[in-house]
Formats: C-alpha cells, sequence, structure tokens
C-alpha cells in the first residue's frame, strides 16, 4: 500500500478532531492515519488513543508521553522513534519496527507485540507486563 504524505496542518485538524471523538463533542473523527508518512514529526504528549495508524511510517517521530492506548500500530515503523514514558497499553504493535527506538519506561501492558522487531530497542523501565510476543507472554513487572 502506497503511504501518503501530510501537512502539519492536515496533521494538527486530525488530532483536533479526534480529542473530540475521544470526548463524544459533534464533529469528532477517530483518527485514521492508515498508512501515513509522519517521518520526524513531533507528537509529543499527542491523544493518539484508539487513532489507526497502521502501516505508517514514524520513523525518528517524537512520541515522548504520548497517549497510544488501544491505538493501532500494525507494521507501523516506529524506528528510531522516541517514544520515553508513552502509553502503549493494550497498543496492536504486530509486526512493528521497533529497532532503536527509545522505550524508556513506556507502558506496554497488555501490548500485542508478536513479530515486532525490538532489536536495540531501550526498554529500560518499561510496564511489559503481560505483553504478547508471538505465542509467549512476558510477565515481568
Amino acid at each position: 500500500m502506497k503511504i501518503k504524505k501530510i501537512s502539519q496542518t492536515e496533521l494538527e485538524e486530525v488530532l483536533y478532531k479526534h480529542t473530540k471523538w475521544l470526548d463524544a463533542e459533534a464533529g469528532g473523527v477517530r483518527a485514521d492515519l492508515q498508512y501515513t508518512d509522519l517521518r520526524g514529526y513531533d507528537l509529543r504528549g499527542a491523544d493518539l488513543m484508539k487513532a489507526d495508524l497502521q502501516g505508517s511510517n514514524l520513523f525518528g517521530a517524537n512520541l515522548h508521553g504520548a497517549n497510544l492506548q488501544h491505538a493501532k500500530l500494525l507494521y507501523a515503523n516506529l524506528r528510531c522513534g522516541d517514544l520515553w514514558g508513552a502509553n502503549l497499553r493494550n497498543a496492536d504493535l504486530q509486526g512493528a519496527n521497533l529497532q532503536h527506538a527509545n522505550l524508556l519506561y513506556a507502558n506496554l501492558r497488555n501490548a500485542d507485540l508478536g513479530e515486532a522487531d525490538l532489536r536495540n530497542a531501550d526498554l529500560q523501565g518499561a510496564n511489559l507486563q503481560y505483553a504478547k510476543t508471538d505465542d509467549t507472554t512476558i510477565l515481568r513487572g
């Protein structure tokens, strides 16, 4: 599938409508950022809970402290991304590329990491309790 480009202004509009959707306000729409090029974007502290980022390119993106609970990140490229303290609880990260990602103190509780590439990712202090990897479950507290 082809990756689509999005401007900073378009992204801000998507995030604004997504916030309204999360708050059940009129005019709100769930963020659909499937197969979107978000390389290097600054998404620090963004509320992307339940957002669809499947197949998106987030190479080097700053997601420091972002809320990605229940987000769809299947096959997303998060390589070299800054996810320090990000909330990825119950996120679907199957097949995601997390090589060299900064996951310091990230919450990955119940996240699905099946076939995710975590080579050289920094997981120091990360919560991996009940995270799923292929056919096993990580039970680290």
